[in-house]
């Protein structure tokens, strides 16, 4: 590829990856980033099969030569977060941001198609590579309403790669995972009920806060004291509400979290040691 071509090329997917960052949807709700997805494969020559579970799309390459099944997945939902960033392309949005980098996914997933056409790959390669572009990762199981769609029972897709940004590797590089790269992931909400009352007055409420904290704090132990430290594990709680005056003993707090796990046995382990903390 000359030159031009590379800085025309790197162009193209930086303004795609910013449009996307630009207008985050979250999961089941990704009209618009489906159609933007649309537009492209359309631009390029390329066929695909939507709506897949909603939103999803999925699309393929087949070459003249027979050979192996090959797929490439990526994820297309946002997080409900508000985006702090001072960037030109800062999402549109309100209360919706790209912060795991599924505006980057797409971005690959499309640059890996426009080169595989410009290169003419259906003409030169062997076999068949899909393309999926899955809706609601961040929770709505996408990937298992993908499947349950048939959109891929007549495909003997034989591998399918999954990539995730990586801010930990230099300019440039790309790594690839010999084994299991990323943790199952579970999510959490535990709910703590008490009678309220006037903060002056604690000995006549149930002081839910103080619970919530304990609970909190026996959840955070579960890895260091009953986890093999040959296993890896996390348990992270990412928020807590409860009241809503300095004064005032609420009755109610809420803490929720996530769970990850590479073994379904501690994935079990965590998750019977929570509901033992919870029941007291």
């Amino acid at each position: 590829m000359k030159m031009s071509e590379e800085v025309a090329f790197g162009k193209w997917l930086t303004e795609l990856r910013r449009h996307f960052h630009k207008y985050p949807e979250l999961g089941y709700q990704e009209i618009k980033t489906s159609q933007k997805i649309r537009e492209i494969l359309t631009e390029l020559g390329v066929p695909f099969i939507y709506p897949v579970a909603e939103t999803g799309v999925v699309a393929f390459l087949k070459a003249r030569s027979d050979g192996p099944v090959r797929a490439f997945r990526t994820d297309m939902d946002a997080l409900p977060i508000e985006e702090q960033n001072n960037v030109s392309y800062r999402s549109r949005h309100q209360g919706i941001m790209h912060a795991c980098g599924h505006d980057g996914h797409m971005a690959i997933a499309l640059g890996i198609v426009r080169k595989l056409v410009e290169l003419k790959w259906t003409e030169k390669g062997r076999g068949k590579i899909l393309f999926i572009f899955q809706p609601a990762e961040e929770g709505g199981a996408g990937a298992a309403r993908m499947l349950e769609s048939g959109a891929l029972e007549d495909e003997n897709v034989e591998a399918i790669y999954a990539f995730h940004l990586n801010p930990g590797l230099d300019l440039g590089k790309v790594g690839v995972a010999k084994d299991v790269s990323n943790a199952a992931s579970d999510m959490f909400e535990i709910k703590v009920v008490g009678t309220g009352g006037h903060g002056a007055h604690p000995h006549v409420a149930t002081d839910v806060i103080l619970t919530t904290a304990d609970v909190i704090t026996k959840t955070h132990h579960i890895v260091s004291r009953s986890i093999n430290a040959l296993d890896s594990a996390v348990v992270s709680v990412g928020s807590v509400h409860a009241g809503s005056a300095p004064n005032v003993l609420p009755s109610e707090a809420v803490i929720a979290g996530t769970i990850r796990t590479f073994r379904e046995e501690v994935r079990k382990h965590i998750q019977d040691t929570m509901k033992e903390i919870c029941s007291g």
